[in-house]
């Protein structure tokens, strides 16, 4: 995982990723310029050997703005090799640099880094005044980021500390929950003295109103104040996302290497290894292809399952794309399918689809469409900032109507003329580009047959965002962002529905083929709360593994 790293001035708020290619030969660095809550990204592909003159650097290498942004560093993970460069000329050399808002495959090797493993306290005091405690904690020879050493003041509030105690009376280990109420919690509190125990592996504090509490030097720099500590806990919470485009998308179809985007449904199933590797890869690039599957009932189902839970909706559990009679969704055609994530009339909309090819039509036409909307949308960000601000900020109703045949799916074999048809009418409100509070993307929203044709909005906004929505669509469906794959037989088709818009392409001939099978598709659904729960206890067992394999 590429580490981010900030200057020593802790008013700068900018910071920057680094991405390794095959064989060392170039590498991406994706930058974020932080103001107020919002986030400008960019990304540029150079060599090492123009940036380093030929000089090796190692995987973990650290970048960061020194003050006033003025230039950029870049240093390996021991700081040996380093080079600086003026900011401006970084990102607009003549010579070697391509401005793209998009970064880089995944890296070659994703390795999740521990910088607070054997943590050491050299010395702590109180700061009575601050009402904090300041701790000076030494990583055990392992530099931290965006410094040359491996020593870091820390710096805890009292208040934090007492609340966060660790023993028996306050906190519930099997549960991992705190137990002390509230209401009996004096905030007020504050430690009459402390102790820092003979290995210095952990620090003892004794309050005022005689109760102690003790923590281990891991425990409190895992979760410091520092920005590095902040930043590496927001990269855990957030996942490790690497935007692409079409070029992208070839070459990573075009790889048959382990780092492809090509998982064994096999593997997946027998191997805790395998399963990990393909929701961390899902979650790191938005869609991933599980291959070798039996084109029958009930696979995708386990997988789901093997994974977290399938998400119900008003569609069922399970359902089948295909050509139907009375169709409750343009999917349930042969028609063109254009771009769209699905459900955004859900408030809690679905995180992951997947779609399972049980039969695949044999002619032209019936080609998946795929496209990373946050790349197109931190594209606009850069380019169109008018756009992506309207885009951003103006509430959209989205809606369904319709009947669906009663039943999770369509496994149990009873035909869904015998079914009841229950009613469903979905309405929800929210912008094509959803960001958190600090200005990070974390969903899209475009459909075009379920944008409702009520827009409350004032008047003044309505043509405005029109056009803005079209310079959005006309960028997704663009040949630089938008890319095809015609599944076959037995693939599983797996993408973050709240970042990947997908289409299909029409397919039959001009009459129809409303009653044919020559292409089905099985989809579900799950969410992304499930899955990421899921990646973090396999991270603990599968790391376990490998330890006790190693020893």
């Amino acid at each position: 995982m590429p580490i981010v790293t900030f200057p020593k001035d802790k008013r700068c708020r900018n910071f920057a990723w680094v991405y390794e290619t095959t064989a060392r030969r170039s590498f991406y660095v994706q930058i974020f310029l932080r103001s107020r809550l919002r986030i400008m990204q960019t990304s540029v592909r150079t060599s090492f050997s123009k940036i380093l003159r030929g000089k090796a650097i190692v995987n973990q290498a650290l970048v960061f703005k020194e003050k006033k942004f003025r230039s950029l560093s870049i240093r390996t993970y021991q700081g040996g090799t380093s080079a600086n460069y003026e900011f401006a000329k970084f990102l607009n050399s003549r010579l070697q640099f391509k401005k793209r808002c998009i970064s880089s495959r995944q890296p070659q090797s994703v390795q999740r880094v521990h910088l607070d493993d054997g943590s050491q306290i050299l010395s702590a005091e109180l700061l009575l005044e601050k009402e904090n405690v300041m701790v000076k904690m030494v990583n055990q020879g392992k530099y931290l980021p965006g410094s040359n050493t491996d020593v870091e003041n820390q710096q805890f509030p009292f208040v934090w500390l007492r609340d966060n105690c660790q023993c028996p009376k306050c906190f519930h280990s099997e549960a991992f929950s705190r137990t002390m109420q509230m209401l009996d919690f004096d905030i007020n509190c504050r430690p009459a003295s402390l102790k820092v125990s003979e290995d210095k592996t952990s620090i003892t504090f004794f309050w005022q109103d005689g109760h102690e509490s003790t923590f281990k030097a891991d425990w409190l720099s895992e979760r410091a104040f520092t920005p590095r500590a902040r930043a590496l806990r927001l990269i855990d919470y957030r996942g490790n996302r690497v935007l692409w485009d079409a070029r992208d998308f070839k070459r990573i179809n075009e790889d048959e290497s382990a780092q492809s985007w090509r998982f064994s449904y096999s593997d997946i199933m027998s191997k805790d290894s395998s399963l990990l590797a393909w929701l961390e890869y899902l979650e790191t690039m938005g869609v991933a292809l599980v291959v070798g599957s039996n084109p029958s009932n009930g696979q995708l189902r386990r997988l789901a399952h093997r994974a977290s839970f399938v998400r119900r909706t008003h569609y069922g559990e399970l359902f089948s794309v295909r050509a139907k009679d009375e169709p409750s969704n343009l999917a349930y055609t042969s028609e063109k399918l254009q771009l769209h994530t699905d459900l955004p009339y859900y408030e809690y909309k679905p995180g992951v689809n997947m779609l399972q090819c049980l039969v695949q039509w044999k002619g032209p036409g019936g080609e998946n469409h795929l496209v990373d909307s946050f790349a197109v949308a931190e594209l606009m960000r850069h380019e169109h900032p008018n756009e992506y601000n309207i885009l951003s900020t103006t509430l959209v109703d989205w809606a369904d109507i319709g009947q669906e045949p009663e039943g999770v799916d369509d496994d149990s074999g009873v035909h869904e003329g015998k079914r009841e048809r229950r009613a469903f009418h979905s309405i929800y409100r929210a912008p094509v580009i959803c960001e958190d509070r600090e200005g990070y993307i974390v969903r899209v929203n475009v459909s075009q047959p379920q944008r409702d044709s009520h827009f409350c909005v004032k008047l003044s906004q309505v043509s405005t965002w029109y056009a803005a929505f079209n310079l959005f669509a006309q960028l997704l469906h663009s040949p630089r962002y938008c890319v095809t794959y015609k599944l076959k037989p037995g693939e599983i088709l797996t993408f973050d529905n709240l970042r990947v818009c997908h289409g299909r392409g029409a397919y039959g001939s001009s009459e129809g083929i409303s009653e044919s099978l020559e292409r089905h598709v099985k989809g579900a659904y799950m969410d992304w709360d499930e899955i990421r729960s899921r990646i973090r206890t396999l991270r603990k067992s599968v790391s376990l593994e490998n330890e006790s394999k190693v020893s």
